[in-house]
């Protein structure tokens, strides 16, 4: 159960840190154009 709460926790952290990247280049992009 540990574990598996873990193992969600790290994929959430990821899916976050992805979409923060995403949102950023988006916000570039535009800044830029």
């Amino acid at each position: 159960m540990l574990s598996f709460f873990h193992l969600m926790e790290s994929f959430f952290y990821l899916q976050l840190s992805i979409f923060y990247r995403f949102h950023f280049f988006f916000h570039f992009y535009n800044f830029i154009n």
